[in-house]
């Protein structure tokens, strides 16, 4: 079973829209979502753009 991702830095808004404009478009977008989630955690834990 899936666990839903909590986006956490002010990062993730953008990127939620991101990666609904691509999947609109067509596109399965699971690999760069991956990348885009790891990247919003590590860009939380270094304190940049906490929400």
């Amino acid at each position: 079973m899936k666990t839903t991702y909590e986006w956490k830095s002010g990062f993730a808004q953008a990127a939620q829209n991101y990666i609904s404009l691509k999947r609109q478009t067509g596109m399965k977008f699971e690999t760069q979502e991956r990348y885009l989630r790891h990247f919003d955690t590590f860009y939380y834990s270094n304190g940049k753009g906490a929400r």
